[in-house]
């Protein structure tokens, strides 16, 4: 049974009491206590699941503004240009100068194929001949993705395996939250 929609409350919104656990981060770590008989509004049209929860005997006032976080099950593929030399076998200063170049190459790919986008999961691919050279390869070109819309995000690396890889390319699958 649904509760009577608050004044405030848009009419897109689904209003019922507040029965279930909530949390103010995508890792479900800090979770939410509020009165008995507060009111949870979710907004279907609210970005990224926006969840208004009021307090009781309040007129509607809001207590906060939560987050359910959801996964958009429909990835984005980038393809970079790496040097694989570099990556496994250069000076630390050449390592760090080249994973700061993938990581802002990866940004900018995605920032104009999904702006103002949150990153949820990478699964990076190093492409090689070798499944552990790949590995390898995916691991340390994605070492600086966490900062921008890759903040906070799983980052696995994985292997493609190319028959002529030599270590020139990695491919990123990236998942964003809604």
């Amino acid at each position: 049974m649904f509760a009577t929609m608050p004044v405030d409350a848009p009419v897109a919104c689904e209003v019922s009491p507040y029965k279930v656990e909530l949390f103010s981060d995508a890792a479900k770590k800090a979770r939410v206590m509020l009165p008995p008989g507060s009111t949870l509004r979710k907004c279907s049209l609210a970005r990224e699941g926006a969840v208004v929860v009021t307090k009781p005997n309040s007129g509607g006032t809001t207590a906060c503004v939560m987050y359910e976080f959801g996964v958009d099950p429909k990835d984005i593929e980038i393809s970079l240009a790496v040097d694989g030399q570099t990556l496994l076998h250069g000076t630390p200063d050449a390592i760090a100068a080249e994973q700061a170049r993938i990581a802002d190459a990866a940004a900018k790919a995605l920032a104009s194929l999904a702006p103002a986008r949150k990153v949820a999961i990478v699964l990076a691919y190093g492409v090689h001949a070798d499944a552990v050279t790949g590995d390898q390869l995916a691991k340390a070109a994605t070492a600086q993705l966490t900062l921008g819309a890759f903040q906070g995000s799983t980052v696995k690396s994985f292997h493609e395996l190319a028959p002529n890889g030599t270590g020139q390319s990695i491919t990123l699958d990236v998942y964003l939250f809604y």
